[in-house]
């Protein structure tokens, strides 16, 4: 059988003869219910109260009841209860609903709060954008002074991919002087090409120096000790068995690499790898087989460049 409707005297909201409290504004609603049926003697039945729960909506039940407008009666499917569950008594509401029908709690209260997503929103994508270009300007910072200070390292790790790849071509010195020679082995025997030929050197702290029209990348040195390649000249003459070679270049550095031959007939070869070349000088500073009559023999010195 249809139920009559009802609608809530404070905010005009359809409502229910089953619903303690309006869904729409939390008023409560005992007093819009039908009258009870009127016992034997014609006297209303008293009608029992349910106090009011403390909600600051409530409208006090002795509020005269107001005019009902005739509509048509809703159906039960109007009333349809699937909206939210009410968190304090667990009555599942209509669509919509703002209160608890049955206990008028708030139904609003567990739901998220836009605005505090809309805060985090504004957090992700506002606010000032200084934090940010501090942290690029420092990196790029650093990275200006890492380029500074790498620099030079990835400069020569290039050079030495360069030497890798290159072919060695042969430089010859344009002027040779030297501090000493033996007579007969002057200091130009050792860039003539020949290895049956010698500068001979006095003694150890001797030195030979070689000088370049050009600034070259140097690439190697071959060395090669003693009087000669075979074994019998070989030992015949004292060898330089350590020398220094004091490298200059075109900005006025000069760097000394240490060399340690080996006691034995033949060429050596040392690698270098050192850019701008223009004057390079041997020095003997350790000898084998020394003694009366032996000068220190050093056969042939070869330099190559890029």
């Amino acid at each position: 059988m249809p139920t009559t409707p009802l609608t809530c005297t404070n905010c005009g909201a359809t409502v229910a003869e089953t619903d303690e409290f309006c869904g729409n504004c939390g008023t409560y609603l005992a007093w819009l219910k039908p009258d009870k049926d009127k016992d034997d003697e014609g006297r209303e039945a008293d009608a029992e109260q349910p106090p009011a729960p403390d909600q600051p909506q409530a409208v006090a039940p002795a509020q005269p009841v107001a005019p009902q407008r005739k509509t048509a009666a809703p159906t039960a499917t109007e009333f349809a209860e699937d909206g939210p569950r009410c968190p304090k008594c667990g009555t599942v509401n209509r669509a919509g609903a703002k209160f608890c029908r049955q206990c008028g709690t708030s139904l609003t209260e567990a739901a998220p709060r836009p605005a505090a997503r809309r805060r985090r929103r504004s957090h992700r994508t506002g606010g000032s954008p200084w934090p940010r270009r501090i942290a690029v300007l420092v990196v790029l910072a650093v990275l200006v002074v890492a380029g500074f200070v790498l620099a030079p390292y990835i400069g020569n790790v290039a050079q030495t991919v360069f030497d890798k790849l290159a072919t060695p071509v042969s430089i010859s010195s344009n002027r040779v002087t030297g501090s000493a020679a033996a007579p007969g082995h002057p200091v130009g025997a050792v860039v003539d090409g020949v290895s049956n030929q010698y500068w001979g050197a006095p003694s150890v702290g001797d030195w030979v120096q070689f000088g370049f029209a050009q600034p070259f990348r140097l690439l190697g040195v071959v060395i090669t000790p003693g009087a000669s390649t075979d074994p019998t000249a070989f030992a015949q003459q004292a060898r330089p068995t350590k020398v220094d070679l004091d490298i200059t270049t075109s900005t006025g550095s000069t760097t000394t690499l240490p060399i340690v031959l080996a006691d034995k007939p033949g060429s050596q070869t040392t690698n270098t790898g050192i850019s701008n070349v223009t004057t390079i000088r041997l020095v003997i500073r350790a000898a084998a087989h020394q003694g009366p009559g032996r000068v220190i023999a050093l056969g042939e010195i070869e330099f190559f460049k890029r």
